[in-house]
């Protein structure tokens, strides 16, 4: 990551906007915050909704991308936006806000910001792909990585998940 910043540095526009902020849901979050194993294939991202569709900013970052891959023998597409499809332009903005609010920075650089996506969210990515017909095997690290997820919500509810606080009742459901 610190490479990738610092490449992406080099370029006017970042610099001019830096840091430019990634959320991401999948195999990064799992290696890096939840520890729940320890590598990732690659890294599934979403741009900050400012710069999406921004080449000026876009065209520097997957060049920076290119660069470490190519200097590390990376895949190519070892930081992608390929999750993107999946959401839209006012879902991706809820996101970057309940990230912010959540507050798990992964990564900050001078250039280059990866918070976590909500949990929440990256839980139920998860179950999608563990139910997902084609699999390519990656279904005992999907299992790993949601369990990783429940306990941690567990932990930040300081009980069951679905309840706020302490409860006084059986009536205080989420």
């Amino acid at each position: 990551m610190r490479m990738t910043s610092k490449k992406m540095g080099r370029n006017p526009f970042i610099v001019a906007f830096a840091s430019i902020r990634f959320i991401t849901a999948g195999g990064y979050l799992a290696v890096s915050y939840l520890q729940s194993r320890e590598s990732t294939g690659d890294i599934d991202c979403l741009i900050d909704p400012e710069f999406v569709g921004d080449r000026d900013i876009i065209t520097p970052f997957e060049e920076a991308v290119q660069v470490v891959a190519k200097k590390l023998n990376y895949n190519p597409e070892w930081m992608n936006d390929a999750m993107s499809i999946f959401v839209t332009q006012k879902t991706r903005k809820l996101l970057f806000e309940q990230a912010d609010q959540q507050d798990i920075i992964l990564y900050k650089g001078e250039n280059l910001e990866i918070r976590a996506a909500p949990i929440e969210w990256a839980l139920e990515r998860k179950l999608r792909r563990i139910h997902a017909v084609y699999r390519n095997n990656k279904g005992a690290m999907d299992i790993s990585d949601a369990v990783a997820m429940l306990k941690h919500m567990r932990t930040r509810n300081d009980g069951p998940i679905g309840w706020r606080g302490r409860p006084k009742n059986e009536h205080e459901w989420v």
